[in-house]
Parts: C-alpha cells; sequence; structure tokens
C-alpha cells in the first residue's frame, strides 16, 4: 500500500488554532476573576428573559431586576444566553455590583468560567494533536514556518484594515461578561422575549430532555466503567511489559464514517524472532511515518500483546474517557431538573 499523503501545514494549523482558543479560554477566566473582585453580592430576581436571533435559532437571555447600593432599582440583562430559559420568574438571581462604579453589575452565575474553560480544553486537544503527530524533520520545520508566515501576514493585513485599540478592546470585554444593566424606567430598551415563543421553546426542551438526560446518564455511565477497565488493564501490562526498539513499516488505513486514519504497523525484535502489530491509535494526518523508529513495549510472556510506548500518554487514554465519562453523567444530572415554566414578567422592586 502505497503511504498516505504527509502534510506537515495541517499539523501546523492544530497548534495555532489551538494556542488562541486556549488564550481566549484563560482570558474569559481572569476576566471573570478580575470583575468579580471587590464586587459586593445584592439580591435580585428573575423578571423575564430577553431575545436574540442567531444562526440556529433565537437565544434566550435571563433579565434580573435588583436595587443597587445607591437604592435604585436596575434591570441586568445576562451576557450568556442559551437555547431554552434554565431558570423561571421569580427565582433568585444573585448580582455583583461595585461601590464606585453603581451603573454596572454582573450576574454571579458560573456560565463564564464553563465557557472558558471549555475553550481552554479544546484548544489543549488541538495542541496534544499537533505534538503527538508533529515530526521535526527539516521538511516539515520549513514547511511550518511558511504556513505560519503567511498567516501572520493576512491576520496583520486584516488588522491594519480595522485596527482596534486597547480601550476599545476592553470596553468589549467588559460588556461580553457583565452583559447590559438599565434602569427600570428603561424597560422598552431590553427585547423582551414572546411569552408565547418562549413556552413553546420550554415545552420543546423538556420533551427533548425526558430522553436526552437519561441517554447522557448511561452513555457516561458506560464511559466510566470502559475507562475504568482500561486502566486497569493498562496498568496491569505496562507492570510486566518489556521495551524494545521497533520501526513502523506499514501506514494501515481504517475506514470511518469520520474518513480514512492511519494507524502504525510497527515490527520489533523479541528473543530471536520478529514481530508485528498494528497500533490501537491511528489518526489523520497519521501519527507517524514509514520507517520512524519507535519505542515499543511487549508482554514477555506473550509478544503479541505489544503497543507503542508514548510515555506519560500510555495512562492518558483511560483517563481521558473516565473524564468524559463523569462529564457526560453530570451534564446528564444538571439537565433533568432544570427546564421547566413560568415565565410571566413581573417587577419586584
Amino acid at each position: 500500500m502505497a503511504p498516505p499523503h504527509y502534510n506537515p501545514p495541517v499539523q501546523i494549523l492544530f497548534l495555532w488554532v489551538g494556542i488562541p482558543f486556549i488564550a481566549v479560554g484563560v482570558l474569559i477566566v481572569l476576566a471573570e476573576l478580575q470583575a468579580r473582585r471587590g464586587a459586593i453580592v445584592v439580591p435580585g430576581r428573575v423578571v423575564g428573559f430577553s431575545s436574540r436571533p442567531g444562526d440556529s435559532g433565537n437565544s434566550y437571555h435571563v433579565v434580573g431586576e435588583f436595587d443597587g447600593l445607591d437604592g435604585r432599582c436596575r434591570l441586568i440583562e445576562s451576557a450568556v444566553g442559551s437555547s431554552v430559559p434554565f431558570s423561571r420568574v421569580g427565582d433568585a438571581l444573585p448580582v455583583l455590583v461595585r461601590p464606585e462604579e453603581p451603573e454596572s453589575a454582573l450576574v454571579k452565575s458560573s456560565a463564564t468560567y464553563v465557557l472558558g474553560i471549555t475553550l481552554a480544553l479544546m484548544g489543549s486537544v488541538c495542541c496534544w494533536i499537533f505534538f503527538a503527530t508533529f515530526r521535526s524533520d527539516l521538511f516539515s520545520i520549513i514547511t511550518s514556518i511558511a504556513v505560519t508566515s503567511f498567516g501572520a501576514y493576512k491576520i496583520h493585513g486584516l488588522a491594519s484594515k480595522a485596527p482596534v485599540s486597547l480601550r476599545a478592546w476592553m470596553a468589549l470585554k467588559g460588556k461580553a461578561i457583565r452583559g447590559r444593566v438599565v434602569s427600570a424606567e428603561s424597560r422598552d430598551q431590553i427585547a423582551w422575549a414572546d411569552t408565547a415563543t418562549l413556552q413553546a421553546a420550554i415545552r420543546r426542551q423538556q420533551r427533548v430532555n425526558r430522553f436526552t438526560w437519561l441517554v447522557l446518564l448511561l452513555g457516561g455511565a458506560g464511559l466510566l466503567l470502559l475507562g475504568h477497565h482500561l486502566h486497569r488493564s493498562t496498568a496491569a501490562f505496562l507492570a510486566r511489559a518489556v521495551p524494545a526498539r521497533g520501526r513502523v513499516v506499514e501506514l494501515a488505513e481504517n475506514d470511518s464514517s469520520d474518513g480514512v486514519t492511519y494507524a502504525p504497523v510497527v515490527e520489533f525484535e523479541a528473543r530471536g524472532e520478529r514481530h508485528r502489530f498494528k497500533d490501537s491509535v491511528s489518526s489523520n494526518p497519521p501519527s507517524h511515518r514509514m520507517g520512524d523508529a519507535v519505542q515499543v513495549l511487549y508482554d514477555p510472556a506473550d509478544a503479541r500483546k505489544a503497543r507503542v510506548d508514548r510515555g506519560l500518554w500510555n495512562r492518558a487514554i483511560p483517563l481521558l474517557i473516565g473524564a468524559l465519562g463523569a462529564l457526560l453523567v453530570l451534564c446528564g444530572l444538571w439537565i433533568r431538573p432544570r427546564v421547566s415554566g413560568g415565565t410571566s414578567m413581573t417587577t419586584f422592586c
């Protein structure tokens, strides 16, 4: 079989996509921490929801009402929206306010942290793919430098056409995190969600949640069990495994719904005999090329049981599977009781 086309530019794109995702995620978390520093919690109540059109339908933002430290009644519109409201009118809504900035406020919610951490994790996965598949030979390095330079040139050209000052960026960032605050008398400035549309979205989500939470719970439990099994079997294998030097002699194709991936076929020698095995991890672009030297671990009692030695990553895959399972279980438990009725708009101030 002819080896697949090896494409270093694809690999470097994983890195240059991953780094901005990590940076944006970290900045979101740090900005949230900065916004909360020195702020005072005041009680508020959900009084309704605003509606904003999006590519996948309307997004609904919580609108709360609270008394500021100066005694004035204000409305706050959450910056983070969702396809269906996850609270009810009348629910408590803690609001963070600063004594020196009575006209600004922040809904005390974990949603911003979740967004920031999720973006950072997505970026980390992209960077891991790069480091797991990149081979630092002369051709790869030269090509990656060329792709990086071209990307930097394009970004510089876009930035020069529409420059954004640091002050404008900080204002935009604050608005994106803090949301909008208006006086109670200016409630007409908020695009209130139509009650009938809101009720229809809630009923639709309730029907979906009857099955979604159970699917997430069962799927997450299955992944937890799988991660536990893989962790135990991996630990047992590593405890008795013997190292050897191997070489990639072939790239085996694996067809899936997402396309074709490639797994390295490795040949190594043990006790004077040559053995071959196909690695259990496949990717596109391939993690190895034909002729690459690799470190191998094999069972001395049965040399057919072998795998590529990935160092710390030998134990990472079971842990990642278990972590994904735990996340799905938590999502299922969180979704089940979240959506319920109650959309009438009331004033509490």
